[in-house]
This record gives structure tokens, C-alpha cells and sequence, in this order.
């Protein structure tokens, strides 16, 4: 019961999260296909990535709220997670780190840094356990799903205030 609420919660976690970084991209298709130029260069599929982008990150917050489908969806956040990750990494590396990174939306300061490689690497670790774990279509109970509800209401709090306190440190430390 416990690990059903744990792993259920966490998908409508990562549902939510990839649901809103997919409506991010449709709503802002231009800013995203800049953003993406400024990550790959020119990409070969150049101004479908942010429409292939967000049909994948659709496709797997639908697959996370789907029983047969769970699994998939989050081996499928986690390597998405993991490209991001990666993609900063370089980026950091390459001494860009004024960069927006476009995880909090077009109308977002938050530039790219250790920090968000780090919780892009944390997240995709939960997703990975998470599909370990088989879960049921929803908790048996009322104290399960009150329990999911806990986990996924917690992980967003922690994921969309871990973003206030890395952009609040960028802004005090005047890189953003």
C-alpha cells in the first residue's frame, strides 16, 4: 500500500511536470526554437524540436497517468530528464552559464547551473526507482490515495521551490 502511494504519487508528480513543460512549449514555440538553437546549433529537424519536444514530453505524462503504460512513461522522463541534464552539463562546461534554461517557462530568468543539473538527476533517479516498483491503477484505499495525493503535492512543492531558491541565488549572485 505504501509503495503504491509512493510510486502513484510520484507519476502524477512527473504528469504534472511534463504536461506543464509541454503546454510551456506550445504556448511559446519561437522562444523554444531560439533556446534550442542556442543549445544544439542548428539542429537538423530545426523548427520541429520544440513540437517533437512537446509531443514527447505530452505523450509521457499521459503514459504516467496510464497503469499498462507506467512504466514506459517513466523510463521516458527519466532519459528526457537526463538530455536536459546533459545539455546544461555542456552548456556549464562550455562557460555558459548565463543561459536561460527554459525548465521554468519563456517568462523565466532562471539560467542554467550545477544546481539544475543536480534536480534534473535527482528527479530522473525517482522516476528510474519508481518504475521498479509495480503499482496498482490507483491506491487500494481512501489512506492510499490521500497518501499519493501527499507524495505528488510534496515532490511538486520541493521541485517548484528548489526552482525559487536556485533563481533567488542567481539573482543575489547577480547572474540572473
Amino acid at each position: 500500500m505504501v509503495a503504491d502511494a509512493l510510486v502513484i504519487g510520484l507519476c502524477w508528480f512527473l504528469a504534472c511536470l511534463f504536461g506543464q513543460a509541454a503546454l510551456y512549449k506550445l504556448r511559446a514555440l519561437e522562444f523554444y526554437r531560439q533556446l534550442m538553437r542556442h543549445y544544439l546549433g542548428e539542429p537538423p529537424l530545426g523548427r520541429a524540436i520544440p513540437l517533437l519536444l512537446a509531443a514527447v514530453e505530452g505523450t509521457a505524462a499521459l503514459a504516467l497517468l496510464l497503469p499498462p503504460a507506467r512504466r514506459c512513461g517513466l523510463f521516458a522522463v527519466a532519459a528526457l530528464l537526463l538530455a536536459y541534464a546533459l545539455l546544461m552539463a555542456v552548456q556549464l562546461l562550455r562557460g555558459r552559464a548565463g543561459m536561460q534554461c527554459g525548465c521554468a517557462g519563456p517568462d523565466s530568468a532562471l539560467g542554467i547551473s550545477w544546481a539544475l543539473v543536480l534536480r534534473n538527476g535527482l528527479c530522473a533517479g525517482l522516476a528510474v526507482l519508481a518504475a521498479g516498483y509495480p503499482a496498482g491503477a490507483l491506491p487500494a484505499s481512501w489512506g492510499g490515495l490521500a497518501g499519493a495525493l501527499l507524495v505528488a503535492g510534496v515532490a511538486l512543492l520541493a521541485y517548484h521551490t528548489s526552482e525559487l531558491l536556485i533563481g533567488n541565488a542567481q539573482w543575489m549572485d547577480g547572474e540572473a
